[in-house]
């Protein structure tokens, strides 16, 4: 992975009176709008989740980024060269009690692969793009399971992106399911400042519930780096 050469950041006190030279009105702003996008989807589903979704989730990991700190994963995010779009997924059978625990994460993982793989053949000549994707949701506080992810922008975003890749993914999980299936993408492109991707990485792996803890804990290691 090339990396950019290491930028200069103002001392937190500079950071209060120049605001707009370390972007915080941004990072405020965009922190609001994650914030009420996640509040969108929270009302939905206590009712439909059965026993085995009160267990927390832990699963085998086999990527080097399971080694990494909070702090890492993030300089990892501001060290590299691309363009990010901050990206969140939701993907759920219509019937919730036909699946288990165990198969609706592996059809969940399925329509992500695949997803994020015809983002990669439609709109980036068919290149890799780097992926890092972190569980969201606590079933406690009646919020749906749910991926928050960092997304290397593809080379040609044309203006049809947001709709062709959301009916892709909602085809794709049927596909996965074998059955209807809701979902939900939402994808924005975010500033290349070091204080909103720190601001979005530690949105990601804050403490939401015991459902997926915090830190890395929520590091979905499985789909990162996905190389379809």
């Amino acid at each position: 992975m090339n990396l950019r050469k290491s930028k200069n950041c103002l001392p937190l006190s500079q950071l209060v009176f120049d605001p707009n030279e370390c972007h915080l009105f941004e990072v405020a702003f965009f922190m609001v709008k994650m914030q009420i996008i996640s509040r969108k989807y929270s009302k939905s589903i206590l009712e439909c989740l059965n026993k085995r979704e009160l267990q927390v989730i832990k699963m085998k990991t086999y990527s080097p980024l399971e080694k990494r700190s909070q702090k890492g994963i993030i300089e990892l995010i501001q060290n590299s060269e691309c363009q990010w779009l901050a990206c969140t997924l939701r993907v759920n059978p219509t019937n919730r009690t036909r699946f288990t625990q165990s198969e609706t994460n592996k059809h969940i993982f399925q329509t992500i692969k695949w997803t994020v793989g015809y983002i990669k053949n439609e709109f980036n000549d068919g290149n890799n793009l780097l992926f890092i994707p972190f569980w969201g949701g606590e079933f406690r506080l009646k919020v749906a399971k749910h991926v928050h992810a960092l997304l290397e922008k593809p080379s040609q975003m044309t203006e049809d992106f947001y709709k062709k890749t959301q009916d892709k993914m909602n085809a794709l999980a049927q596909k996965a399911f074998k059955s209807s299936a809701k979902t939900e993408f939402f994808n924005e492109e975010i500033s290349n400042s070091d204080d909103v991707l720190k601001a979005f990485g530690d949105y990601c792996m804050r403490w939401e519930g015991e459902q997926f803890g915090s830190g890395t804990d929520k590091l979905i290691t499985e789909l990162a780096y996905l190389q379809n």
